[in-house]
Order: structure tokens, then C-alpha cells, then sequence
């Protein structure tokens, strides 16, 4: 009998991996612990061992699909076996619940099945009870969500909205505002499959010139588009946390600034204009333009699952006025 190769747990908070590649194709032979796949974690790019030995009968998923812990990423057993099983969202399916089997209003009552096999004599019974004393219906039970099984609710509504708990990690993630996002799930619930497809409305015309703090990263020849790895994505993630939620201390530095004094007495020896004599603040800025030129990383911008580089140097001065204010 063809036995099923599961997405084993490889972290202690793993929850799902990203597929990079097989390592084995359908009609090799394996022995149990032999590497049939590359994942890739929010942490680090692992092998995924084989739990049976055998002929790999069916591999499922393709590289870049996200596969749940627990959910079945393939078949072994002998070979020419028959799985029965289908390549098409079977991952799924191994790591959900079983649906709720409800039986159709005018079916029969399967034999040894409680209430549901109650002697017909307790049905007359109950059928001659007049409508105002009988018992009020239970609620019909509503089978589960397969879609969303790995995202059942945890009973509490941060911020007023019904999500999913994966729902709220991606958004957190990825800097999006949940009340923003329509749900599609039981009761307006928003999930995965919600915060993955949606898209942040365009700021309006008097603010485009300002970058973004979510949704799409600019386009145009004067910015490149950097995709980030599930791990890069997690630990930008933890150091937004990080910078709200943990104090910070400071260390300062002291430079001799004696040269760049000197400097601004050289520049501004050929300037008769006061109004066009260089400034300390002038060099400083300068100087900092010059290192994003030198650093370009420093000079660019996260967007939750890329980072934009910017080509261009631009730098902001906020000065502050003696009567208050900036």
C-alpha cells in the first residue's frame, strides 16, 4: 500500500515552507531518510527527509508553493502503485480536518447513528406535539473551511477585525492595514487568501512625491526592485517590532571637526553673497549624500516582500525655529 510523505515540523514555530525544488523525481528509489526536497523556512533553506523507503509513486506541489507542516507532499511505495490521490491542492487537504458529513434533508437516517436512528414510533410522537411546544431547532453545523483549516480564529478581534491569526501574521508583515481589507471568510472574516490578493488604494495626487510607507513599491528607470528572501521578510519584520515595542538607548560619537572647518573657510573665501556662504549643516549634508552614494543599501525602502533601491540621492533637513516647531 502506497504510503504518504508528509511536510515534517523542522522548527519549534514552523508553521509552513516554501518549496525551492525536489531532489527526486517520480520512479526513483528511496530509502528512509533520504533528502527528497529543499524548503525553504523563515529562517533558514532546509532538506526535508524521506520518512519511507520505497518507488516515488507521485510528488506534489510545484517549486515556489507554500506547503504546510503536516500537509502530504508525496507518495512511495512499489512501483506502478496506483496513489489515487491528485496533484491539485492535496497539500491541503493532508494537514485539514475532516469535513463535517451533513446528510441531505431527505435522506434516510443511517442505522446506529444516536437520535438520528430514533424508533419511527418517537418521531410520531414528536410529530404530534403542536408547533408552539416543540423544542426549538438545533442550528444546522456548518462544515468546515477547508481553505482556511490552518487559520481557524483565535476568538479575539484586535483592532475591531475578524481574521485569521496567518492572516494577521502576513499583514503585520507586509505593513497592512487589516480594517482596510474586505473578507471573504464565514461572517466577513478576513483570510490568507485576502490579505495575499489584496491591494492598498492609491495615495492621493498631492502625495506622490513622498515614498510610500506600504502597498506597491515605485516603478521607473530611477528605482531597481529588489525581491527579499522569507527570511530577509521575517527579520525586517521583527525589527519594526523591535523599534515600536522595545526602549532604545543611543551612543553618540565625537569628531574632530577641525578639517571641515577648515574646509568651509576655503570654500567660502571666494563667496562675497552671505546669503550664498557655505554652512556647516551644508557639508554634513554632502557628506551624507556621498555615503548613500558609496552605501547604495542604506539609501532604499521596505516594502513587506521587496525592497525598492533608490538610484537617486535625496536628503530632507527639518531645522528647528526658535519660537518652536520645525
Amino acid at each position: 500500500m502506497a504510503q504518504p510523505l508528509k511536510m515534517p515540523q523542522l522548527g519549534s514555530d514552523m508553521t509552513e515552507g516554501t518549496l525551492l525544488n525536489w531532489t527526486k523525481k517520480v520512479g526513483d528509489a528511496i530509502s528512509s531518510g533520504d533528502v527528497i526536497a529543499e524548503i525553504e523556512t523563515d529562517k533558514a533553506t532546509v532538506e526535508v527527509p524521506a520518512e519511507a523507503s520505497g518507488t516515488i509513486l507521485q510528488l506534489i506541489g510545484q517549486p515556489g508553493d507554500t506547503v504546510n507542516v503536516g500537509a502530504v507532499i508525496g507518495y512511495v511505495g512499489e512501483a506502478g502503485e496506483q496513489t489515487g490521490q491528485s496533484n491539485g491542492g492535496a497539500q491541503n487537504a493532508a494537514s485539514a480536518p475532516p469535513k463535517e458529513q451533513v446528510a441531505p434533508p431527505d435522506s434516510e437516517p443511517a442505522k446506529g447513528n444516536g437520535a438520528a436512528s430514533r424508533p419511527a414510533s418517537a418521531e410520531r410522537d414528536q410529530a404530534a406535539v403542536p408547533d408552539d411546544k416543540a423544542p426549538p431547532a438545533a442550528p444546522s453545523a456548518k462544515p468546515a473551511d477547508r481553505g482556511e483549516t490552518d487559520e481557524q480564529d483565535d476568538g479575539n478581534l484586535p483592532d475591531g477585525v475578524k481574521a485569521s491569526p496567518v492572516a494577521r501574521k502576513i499583514a503585520s508583515e507586509r505593513g497592512i492595514d487589516l480594517r482596510q481589507v474586505k473578507g471573504s471568510g464565514p461572517g466577513g472574516r478576513v483570510t490568507r487568501a485576502d490579505v495575499e490578493g489584496f491591494t492598498p488604494p492609491k495615495a492621493p495626487a498631492a502625495a506622490t512625491t513622498a515614498a510610500p510607507t506600504q502597498g506597491e513599491p515605485p516603478s521607473g528607470p530611477d528605482v531597481e526592485i529588489i525581491e527579499v528572501s522569507k527570511l530577509r521578510t521575517r527579520i525586517a519584520g521583527r525589527m519594526v517590532q523591535s523599534k515600536q515595542q522595545v526602549p532604545h538607548f543611543y551612543v553618540t560619537t565625537e569628531i574632530d571637526a577641525e578639517p571641515l572647518l577648515e574646509l568651509r573657510k576655503q570654500l567660502n573665501a571666494n563667496v562675497d553673497d552671505d546669503a550664498h556662504k557655505v554652512s556647516v549643516n551644508d557639508l554634513v549634508v554632502k557628506a551624507a549624500a556621498l555615503t548613500l552614494r558609496q552605501f547604495p543599501n542604506l539609501n532604499s525602502h521596505y516594502y513587506g516582500d521587496r525592497i525598492a533601491r533608490y538610484k537617486r540621492i535625496h536628503v530632507g533637513i527639518a531645522v528647528a525655529r526658535e519660537g518652536g516647531g520645525l
